[in-house]
């Protein structure tokens, strides 16, 4: 009686042994795993790969594979990468055809589309109002494509006057503007310092400040606050007025 008592005793040591060692092994394998995860999730903004798509023959619409494959889990769009949006005749079609092959590709690529920077849509700034007018009409088309693509928020630019106080001023028009048609449909809409005039600072947030709309801010390029005209920082890493 004894032996088979002590056998039994054996043998629930030793499944005892195995079940603590296999769970113990999962809980480090977790806990490497777990190690590997940021704390948070990093977007690829298309103008870094900009050489690719321009001079490397590589289709635009690869963002998002190149995206994943990277390791990231966001994307930012760069609208003039997309030439075939701009050499449409029909510019709503291709708007749509781009919305619709971004969010398949981002679907199966599991990415999310953050935001679209949009480029090459006319001077917000202008002091004509006929031209600002279609400035502004143009970037609406753009967000509307980011309220369909789930983006949160487009980037704008700030070019086209010269002077400082009608900058200022039409800026302003501009920016609340397109704010409030964004605002219902969830989209922020946000201003680089991208030269000129909206590289100054202070400039920027005297018109940031005037803006009547919550869901307008600014994308601020830590590398890009020279106030030359001719975007002297972005051309070759020189500013002819820091």
């Amino acid at each position: 009686m004894k032996s088979n008592f002590f056998r039994q005793i054996l043998a629930f040591n030793i499944l005892f042994f195995l079940i603590a060692t296999s769970v113990s092994c999962k809980n480090e394998t977790k806990k490497e795993e777990d190690a590997q995860k940021l704390f948070f999730e990093l977007s690829l903004a298309q103008w870094s790969l900009n050489k690719t798509f321009r001079q490397g023959g590589v289709s635009p619409y690869e963002f998002a594979k190149l995206g994943r494959e990277l390791g990231f889990t966001g994307l930012e769009y760069v609208s003039q990468l997309y030439k075939d949006i701009y050499v449409s005749e029909d510019k709503e079609a291709a708007l749509m055809a781009f919305v619709e092959k971004s969010n398949a590709l981002a679907k199966h690529y599991n990415m999310k589309n953050v935001l679209i920077m949009i480029d090459g849509e006319g001077e917000l700034s202008s002091s004509d109002e006929e031209e600002r007018t279609s400035a502004e009409n143009n970037h609406k088309q753009w967000i509307d494509a980011a309220h369909q693509m789930g983006c949160s928020a487009i980037r704008v630019n700030l070019h086209g006057e010269k002077d400082e106080a009608l900058w200022i001023e039409n800026s302003i028009k501009s920016l609340n503007t397109l704010a409030a048609y964004a605002a219902p449909l969830g989209v922020n809409v946000i201003v680089e310092n991208h030269g000129g005039k909206s590289s100054n600072a202070g400039l920027l947030m005297k018109v940031i400040n005037q803006v009547n709309y919550s869901n307008c801010g600014t994308l601020p390029d830590f590398g890009n606050f020279c106030l030359s005209e001719n975007w002297g920082s972005l051309m070759d890493n020189k500013c002819a007025s820091p």
